[in-house]
């Protein structure tokens, strides 16, 4: 990958500078904690598919909503750090496993949090849902 500055262009220092490094081929939707449900049901949801939350809680509420076919947590105690660890992998994953979409919450935007969001958003390529 290039960036471009000023009309100049020159390799990325690192891969994962780039908006799309950690993008699976699957879309990916990133939404804040609470608004998923209702922006989901108006605007409709890609089946078959699968909401990623950060803990137990989140998770709960999430499989309680009935909009996913999967739930799936990063932490089950929302521990930044395990869900950090686990972000990459399961993202890759998730992407062979035949899902149509991927819908993940955003972490707390603090310490840890803002790295996993920062991920997140490069893997969404943008794509939100609003609440």
């Amino acid at each position: 990958e290039r960036a471009e500055t000023k009309g100049l262009s020159y390799p990325l220092k690192s891969p994962g500078q780039g908006l799309s490094h950690y993008a699976p081929s699957t879309p990916l939707f990133l939404f804040d904690e609470g608004s998923l449900p209702e922006a989901v049901k108006r605007k409709g949801i890609l089946h078959p598919c699968i909401a990623l939350a950060f803990d137990g809680h989140r998770a709960r509420i999430l499989r309680d909503c009935g909009l996913f076919d999967v739930v799936q947590m990063l932490s089950e105690e929302g521990d930044m750090r395990e869900a950090a660890a686990r972000l990459f992998s399961l993202l890759h994953d998730l992407d062979e496993a035949g899902f149509a979409a991927i819908y993940a919450e955003r972490a707390p935007d603090a310490g840890l949090g803002r790295a996993i969001n920062d991920r997140l958003y490069r893997a969404s390529r943008k794509e939100r849902v609003q609440g």
